[in-house]
C-alpha cells in the first residue's frame, strides 16, 4: 500500500496517527504550514519526514491524504490531493459551502478515490446497533428524532482559537456530527429546516490568547458574530419530525451528544455520557444494551473500514463511513438551517 500523510498539526493530526498506529498503519509523513512547528509535530508522534509543500507529498508517492486542517483550508488541499491521485479522509466540515463539497464529490468520484468524512460517530457500537435496529424495522417507521449537542468549550472565559475567524462555532462544529449521526441511524433525509441562532456575548475581550466578556479585564475588545447555541427544527423525508438543540457555552457539559428515535413500536436512545448504552424501549418495558469500547475507538473503527477499501482498490457500494456525498448533504442541512436563521426561522428546503 502506498505511503500516508497527515495534514494539520493539531488535536486532530495526532488523534488520526494515533488510531492507525492501533491498525498497524503509519504515517510517512506530516504537513503545515510553518516549518519549525511542523518539524516539532513530525518528532513528538514519532514521524521522520515533514512538509510545508504539498508538492513534496507528491515526490514522496504519498496515497492518502489525511486532511486535519481548519475547515477554511479543507477545499483546496483535497483538491489538491484528488488531482494528484491520492485517497483523501478530511475532517468535518468537508467545505465550507455546498458547492465546494459538490465540487469535491464530484471529483472523488470521477478519481474512484476511497473518500471520507471524520463523523467518527457512526463508529461506536451503541450507535451501529440502533442504526441496525431501526433499518430493521424493530421500532416502526421514524416518528421522531430529538436530541442536543451540549458543551462547555466556548463558556467565557475561553480559548480565543481559530474558529472565531472563521466563524466555525456552533453549526458546523458541533451540529454536522448531529446531523450525520441522525442521518446515518434513522435512514432518513432533511427535507426542510427551520432555525434560530444565539449569539451570546457578542462583545468580548481578548488577553493573551483568552477571551472574556468585554470589561471584565483590560485588554483588544473585539465583537464575536459566530453562534454559539442553536435550537432548530426539521422534516423528515419519511414524514417524521425533528428538533435539535446545540449548545457551546453550557457549563459542566463536557462533550454530551444525545439521540432519541421515536418510532411507531417503540423507541430508542443513547448519549455521549453512557457511550457504550444504548436503550430500548416498547410501551411499558425498557431495557439496555451494552457495549463495550471508548470514544478513541470510534476512530480506530473508522480507519478500519475505510483502509479496507483503501487495500481493496476503491470504495465499496455499501460503507458505514460517511463519504463526500455525505459531506454534501451534511453542508445542504447546514445552509438551509443558515438561511432559514437569516429570515426569521422560515422553514427552508434543502437543496
Amino acid at each position: 500500500m502506498k505511503k500516508i500523510a497527515v495534514i494539520g498539526c493539531g488535536l486532530m493530526g495526532s488523534r488520526h496517527i494515533q488510531a492507525l498506529r492501533a491498525l498497524g498503519y503509519d504515517a510517512s509523513a506530516v504537513m503545515g504550514r510553518d516549518s519549525e512547528k511542523t518539524k516539532k509535530f513530525a518528532l513528538d508522534n514519532g514521524i521522520g519526514e515533514w512538509a510545508t509543500e504539498f508538492s513534496k507529498l507528491e515526490q514522496m508517492g504519498i496515497g492518502t491524504a489525511h486532511v486535519c486542517t481548519p475547515p477554511a483550508s479543507h477545499f483546496d488541499i483535497v483538491k489538491e490531493a484528488l488531482e494528484a491521485g491520492m485517497n483523501v479522509v478530511c475532517e468535518k466540515p468537508l467545505g465550507l459551502d455546498a458547492q465546494q463539497c459538490r465540487m469535491l464529490s464530484d471529483l472523488a468520484r470521477e478519481k474512484k478515490a476511497v473518500n471520507a468524512v471524520g463523523f467518527n460517530t457512526r463508529f461506536h457500537a451503541a450507535v451501529q446497533k440502533a442504526r441496525e435496529m431501526i433499518l430493521g424495522g424493530d421500532i416502526g417507521d421514524v416518528l421522531l428524532v430529538n436530541g442536543s449537542y451540549m458543551q462547555e468549550f466556548h463558556a467565557l472565559p475561553a480559548q480565543l482559537s481559530w474558529r472565531y475567524k472563521e466563524k466555525c462555532l456552533a453549526l458546523t462544529e458541533i451540529g454536522s456530527h448531529w446531523i450525520d449521526a441522525m442521518r446515518f441511524v434513522t435512514g432518513c433525509e432533511v427535507d426542510e429546516a427551520s432555525a434560530t441562532f444565539g449569539r451570546f456575548f457578542p462583545d468580548r475581550t481578548a488577553k493573551d490568547g483568552i477571551q472574556y466578556p468585554l470589561g471584565t479585564v483590560e485588554g483588544k475588545p473585539f465583537h464575536a458574530d459566530s453562534e454559539n447555541a442553536v435550537i432548530a427544527s426539521m422534516k423528515l423525508n419519511g414524514g417524521g419530525l425533528a428538533s435539535m438543540v446545540l449548545s457551546e457555552i453550557t457549563c459542566g457539559k463536557s462533550n454530551r451528544m444525545e439521540l432519541c428515535i421515536t418510532g411507531t413500536k417503540g423507541a430508542l436512545w443513547w448519549n455521549t455520557d453512557e457511550l457504550g448504552t444504548l436503550h430500548s424501549a416498547t410501551k411499558g418495558r425498557t431495557q439496555e444494551i451494552r457495549f463495550d469500547g471508548d470514544f478513541d475507538s470510534s476512530f480506530v473503527n473508522m480507519f478500519r473500514e475505510i483502509y479496507a477499501d483503501i487495500e481493496s482498490g476503491g470504495p465499496e457500494e455499501r460503507h458505514m463511513y460517511a463519504s463526500f456525498d455525505d459531506g454534501l448533504r451534511n453542508c445542504e442541512v447546514c445552509e438551509a438551517m443558515q438561511e432559514s436563521e437569516k429570515n426569521q426561522s422560515k422553514w427552508e428546503s434543502v437543496k
